[in-house]
């Protein structure tokens, strides 16, 4: 047996490394959180806790939901109720204590991006035509200006009622004075947008820019203003209160097209631009900076999509942003200087601006303003039964029959309630079961649960429980091999030298800057003489694909044996690789059966390891070379003429070929003109000399090589005195 090098295509693929999963028959166990985390899965009103474990957190509970609108922002009033501005209709809304809205305002806008609160008045910014617009507590609403850049991105008010405008493009601060009157310009800025500002309590204003992204200190008086804070990232987005002072929210955006003088349109939708922008270097792409102190410091960054942060003295710093991969609204605590933990999920859309709403003795409410469906989302303490935590779908990649559930951690009044649902898609989808209740119990039984392939937990967290991690085990039954290519590899040509060959070229440099490369490799034919090539006839190469569906690592064995006959032969194995030369050369004449066996038992004991066979039929086997008979050679008055017959038990005779007497090979045609028959007659007048050639000296040797298909060669050889 010849074992060989193969060089397969999959050669061409170095230094790519493919992550199997790991899925081998027999026990199997999830680990959560430490190999499928907690944050995979969805809170319904559990969250994590700054170590990881799953605590009941917030609810969400849907106010307004309204798939064709955008909810741009929000704002508190003095009587505790909410007013969200909403774009594509110009609405503006109200919602009470209880949570219930009313539609306070249509307005003849498309966009209402920003709100205020003014005693009973309610001020709305719209864009793009930049009108300010004054709601009574009827609903009513009058214009009160216009602002030329077409977009009034927030609303203040300072304590002595006047109020403060962020605009762009390009980006100004106006104002309103007290007792109304109209717009006045208070200062024009060198960026495209003022997003947000806010007042100081020395009656200074701090205005976040985009493009570029800055904070500026503006005097409201003379309209002086200079740069607070340049921010890595070219979009800022807020300016806000924290627990020690004035904060400010950088996120990095890619320029659009357009814009007028020198500046740029910025989208109705912000999460079209907040992308990293195609740079040498990355910028943070979200980034808070502390404007108080000796100077602004950035305190927390992060390469995630997060657009909105708030501080609530309950939950600290919270943030939200766009959805990430479609998937569910989240809303995540900070932890300096990069970290975040998962507080809530829920459905909806990008999450645009975020609004804590303070309760005496209860934990702080968050608003969540979303987009793309739009709503307007409460998310609360969790009460009884609604702290939820979905683990991710675990897969075992075949129908696997589930042993056990356990967990660790705190228990509170009671323990935690679980369930599970199984299915055979790698998704909860509607083919999969109902919920089972498991009831409640650090050591579940999952036996009862019909095979699947896939299974989800789900828990409820009673007020003071904690849920450190969650342990899921099963057994997967061994399934066998499956070959998917047997193949016998066709004659190719051979060639002298291995599969890397090299060469030493040589570089020419000129003055000018040109340079030329020269191959100093010689143009040589490669290809090996016929009886070389004919010795490694009897090599046969055959290759074949094979797969375990529980990933095991397979061994291969193969057996042959001639057409007709019962017993199967060993010819090779145990072998890991799928490729095998076969040297047929002691073999009769024939066709021959190759069976090839895949087993998996090096990763299963002997009693279950399983196995898959497939035979590849029809290999012909040809060692005898053809025969050669009436071999006539005489004299003629252009060189000489021959003569033969040529035939071949197995198959059909291939070709034949002259050696000259100077050593130079010359085809040799049969007298019907192809050598395609088992049968051939040869008859030729071979001129020589040549006239291009010098003649050798007499006397002249002179042979026929005539092969088969498979490679056989005989050979005939006369001499001319």
């Amino acid at each position: 047996m010849i074992r060989v090098l193969a060089c397969l295509r999959s050669c061409l693929l170095a230094g790519i490394v493919l992550p199997l999963v790991a899925s081998a028959a027999g026990p199997m166990f999830w680990d959560s959180p430490a190999k499928v985390p907690f944050g995979e899965g969805e809170l319904q009103g559990a969250a994590l806790d700054p170590d990881g474990s799953l605590v009941p957190g917030l609810a969400a509970t849907t106010i307004l939901a309204d798939s064709n609108l955008v909810f741009w922002s929000a704002t508190r009033g003095a009587d505790g109720a909410v007013f969200v501005g909403s774009g594509h209709q110009g609405h503006v809304w109200r919602v009470d204590r209880r949570g219930q809205a009313s539609l306070l305002a249509d307005l003849p806008a498309e966009e209402v991006f920003s709100l205020l609160v003014d005693g009973t008045d309610v001020w709305a910014g719209c864009g793009p035509g930049g009108q300010v617009f004054v709601i009574d507590s009827r609903g009513q609403a009058a214009l009160r200006g216009t602002v030329p850049g077409g977009f009034v991105w927030d609303l203040e008010r300072a304590a002595d009622g006047t109020i403060f405008l962020a605009t762009g493009n390009p980006a100004a601060v106006y104002r309103v004075g007290r007792g109304g009157g109209e717009l006045s310009l208070v200062a024009e800025l060198p960026a495209d947008n003022a997003l947000d500002l806010a007042i100081r309590d020395d009656g200074l204003l701090l205005v976040a820019t985009q493009a570029p992204g800055r904070v500026f200190r503006v005097d409201p008086r003379s309209g002086a203003h200079d740069v607070l804070v340049a921010m890595e990232q070219d979009e800022g987005r807020q300016v806000l209160r924290g627990p020690d002072g004035w904060y400010a929210l950088g996120c990095q955006a890619q320029p659009a097209q357009g814009g007028q003088g020198g500046g740029r349109e910025l989208s109705l939708n912000p999460f079209d631009i907040m992308v990293t922008a195609e740079a040498d270097i990355q910028p943070v792409r979200v980034a808070l900076y502390r404007l108080d102190g000796a100077a602004p410091e950035r305190v927390w960054s992060s390469e995630h999509g997060l657009t909105s942060v708030a501080w609530s003295d309950d939950h600290g710093w919270l943030a939200a942003g766009g959805r990430e991969n479609s998937g569910p609204a989240r809303l995540y605590g900070l932890t300096m200087p990069n970290g975040r933990r998962e507080l809530a999920a829920w459905e909806g859309g990008d999450v645009l601006d975020l609004v804590v709403v303070g309760k005496n003795n209860d934990p702080d409410d968050v608003l969540a303003v979303q987009a793309h469906p739009g709503r307007l989302t409460r998310l609360a303490q969790a009460g009884k039964d609604d702290a939820v935590a979905l683990g991710a779908p675990l897969d075992g990649r075949a129908p696997v029959r589930w042993g056990r559930l356990t967990w660790q951690g705190a228990a509170g009044g009671q323990e935690p309630r679980f369930a599970v649902r199984t299915g055979m898609t790698p998704r909860p989808d509607g083919t999969w079961s109902a919920w089972a209740d498991l009831g409640r119990g650090r050591d579940l039984d999952l036996g009862k649960l019909p095979a699947a392939r896939c299974l989800q937990w789900r828990v409820v967290l009673p007020a003071g429980s904690r849920l450190d991690a969650v342990t899921v085990s099963a057994l997967a039954p061994n399934l066998a091999p499956q070959i998917t290519l047997l193949e016998l590899q066709p004659a190719g040509e051979m060639l002298r030298g291995g599969m890397m060959a090299s060469s030493e070229n040589v570089t020419q440099h000129f003055e000018s800057g040109l340079q030329i490369e020269y191959s100093t490799q010689r143009r040589e034919d490669r290809r090996i003489d016929r009886e070389r090539a004919a010795a490694l006839r009897p090599l046969r190469t055959v290759s074949w694909h094979a797969r375990d569906p529980n990933e095991d690592r397979l061994q291969y064995r193969l057996l042959y044996r001639r057409e007709g006959q019962s017993v199967w032969l060993p010819l090779e194995g145990p072998l890991r690789d799928q490729v095998l030369t076969w040297d047929t050369a002691s073999l009769a004449d024939g066709y021959y059966e190759l069976r090839l066996v895949a087993s998996d038992r090096l990763d299963n004991p002997e009693p279950q390891a399983l196995t898959a066979e497939r035979i590849l039929r029809r290999i012909p086997v040809d060692n005898t070379p053809p025969e050669l008979t009436g071999w006539e050679l005489r004299g003629h008055a252009d060189g000489f003429a021959l003569a033969l017959r040529a035939s071949d038990a197995f198959g059909n005779l291939a070709g034949a070929e002259v050696i000259l007497p100077d050593g130079s090979i010359q085809r040799l045609d049969p007298v019907d003109g192809i050598c395609d028959s088992a049968r051939e007659v040869f008859a030729a007048v071979v001129a020589y000399p040549r006239a291009w050639a010098e003649a050798v000296g007499r006397p002249w040797t002179v042979r026929v090589r005539v092969w088969d298909l498979q490679g056989n060669i005989a050979q005939v050889s006369g001499v001319l005195p």
